[in-house]
């Protein structure tokens, strides 16, 4: 869809990432090694509060719905399709 994309390997790598470059949108996955995506959120949130990130798992867990209420842009629930990531990507670039 034309978007540039940067992968990290863990969740702390992501924020590290995030320090160097501040990224229009971030996908984080809740299930990471190092640093999970929740974790890796507030680390984001709490040094760059405008950050907008979306939150992706395959589970129902408290913290990812704490991290939705402290202002993840959205909750990607796996399965999901490309199109729903392309449909968020395109509302918020």
């Amino acid at each position: 869809a034309g978007h540039a994309v940067r992968v990290a390997g863990n969740g702390a790598e992501a924020v590290l990432h995030y320090a160097e470059t501040k990224y229009d949108l971030s996908f984080v996955d809740f299930r990471m090694p190092v640093m999970n995506g929740v974790d890796c959120f507030f680390a984001v949130r709490e040094r760059y509060p405008d950050a907008k990130i979306v939150l992706m798992t395959g589970l129902t867990e408290a913290a990812v719905e704490q991290a939705v209420a402290a202002g993840a842009l959205a909750l990607l629930q796996k399965p999901f399709r490309m199109e729903d990531v392309v449909k968020i990507a395109g509302q918020n670039s």
